[in-house]
């Protein structure tokens, strides 16, 4: 199919601007977390390694704060004290939108699995309804599951049967 002059001229802005033309809404919504410097490039990845959770976190002296971005991976360690994790809205669709984010991204971009290293991070973070305490306190989370019970679970769940793609 040809495009049409307007998609060609829209396509290149968005290109001058360094974003491409997304393949669906899902792709879109992922473009929507993640930060200039996971779109251009993936020469800086850091990936995911097994924490302590946050209750262990937390005894040792690490205070979780909303971050400022909406950006989920925007993670920042300021002070060594603090760790500021951008605020994720949790509801009985945050489950299928980061379980649509994964399969985006498994099939999509196998090498570039920053939801996904988002979604092993927290896993290992939460492990208790107490863990989840803490970052509900924090701001990072606003839970809508109705407790925290709910929300170990969830990212517990999201992990299993995910493969991890690594050069």
């Amino acid at each position: 199919m040809e495009q049409s002059t307007t998609q060609k001229k829209y396509g290149a802005e968005l290109e001058e601007e360094g974003m491409k033309l997304k393949k669906n809404c899902v792709d879109l919504l992922r473009s929507w977390y993640l930060s200039s410097s996971q779109k251009s490039s993936t020469s800086n990845k850091v990936y995911c390694v097994p924490v302590r959770n946050a209750t262990e976190l937390y005894n040792a002296g690490m205070k979780f704060e909303k971050g400022s971005s909406y950006r989920l991976l925007d993670l920042k360690d300021a002070t060594m004290k603090v760790l500021e994790i951008p605020q994720l809205i949790l509801s009985n669709w945050t489950e299928p939108l980061l379980r649509n984010l994964t399969a985006l991204e498994q099939f999509c971009y196998p090498n570039d699995s920053y939801i996904i290293d988002y979604i092993y991070f927290m896993n290992y973070l939460i492990d208790t309804a107490e863990d989840a305490d803490l970052l509900i306190q924090g701001g990072i989370f606003v839970n809508y599951l109705g407790d925290s019970i709910a929300v170990a679970p969830l990212f517990n769940n999201l992990s299993k049967e995910v493969v991890l793609y690594r050069q």
